[in-house]
């Protein structure tokens, strides 16, 4: 089995998942060892596909870390009405981390149809780009919010601002009111004090 590392970069992580039914066989003999069982697409590219399963006996995942064996796959992709065929031989092989019992295994393609599959990269990387559009709207529309959810704070504050200062100035304007009134009344008595008066001295001047 080749090296696991170079041949993963081969794969690109297209967050595309396929249901694929797959059954193994001895490619020198072409004898099947098991019944078709189901796994999952973990990435993909043009030249073949990491494939996720779990429920191997340990003894055909011998066989596919010695490359033994070869994959049937039948990849249902989505929102297509016909599954793509195709076979294929293991090139890496690792158990997922704190999922006993559970592999995913890289698979380059021996046989199938240049039709089916483009189908499955079109179909992935739209479903790629899809993902990509829609977290990128997601962060203008955050944006957006957020903006406009400052601006709003800004306007509710400066509102606030000048609420207050139109109270002040209303109770300024009612303090000078007040002011005034007070001044009105003193003069008017006394006006009416000199208007006494100058009777008095009047009266004074006749006696």
């Amino acid at each position: 089995m080749r090296h696991k590392n170079k041949e993963k970069r081969r794969y690109i992580r297209l967050t595309s998942v396929f249901p694929v039914d797959f059954r193994l066989v001895l490619f020198d003999k072409q004898t099947f060892l098991t019944d078709w069982c189901v796994g999952f697409t973990n990435n993909i590219s043009r030249g073949g596909i990491a494939l996720s399963f779990s429920h191997i006996r340990p003894e055909l995942i011998k066989e596919i870390k010695e490359t033994r064996v070869d994959l049937l796959l039948n990849i249902h992709i989505p929102l297509f009405r016909h599954s793509a065929y195709a076979k294929a031989r293991p090139v890496w092989i690792e158990e997922v981390p704190q999922e006993p019992g559970h592999y995913i295994v890289g698979l380059s393609y021996i046989d199938i149809s240049p039709k089916a599959n483009t189908r499955i990269v079109h179909y992935a990387w739209f479903r790629y780009l899809i993902l990509r559009v829609g977290v990128t709207i997601l962060i203008i529309l955050f944006l957006g919010v957020s903006v406009s959810g400052y601006f709003n704070y800004q306007l509710v504050k400066r509102n606030r601002f000048l609420v207050k200062e139109l109270v002040k100035t209303a109770q300024n304007l009612e303090s000078r009111r007040m002011s005034i009134a007070r001044m009105d009344e003193e003069k008017e008595s006394l006006v009416s004090k000199l208007s006494n008066v100058q009777g008095q001295i009047k009266d004074a001047r006749t006696e």
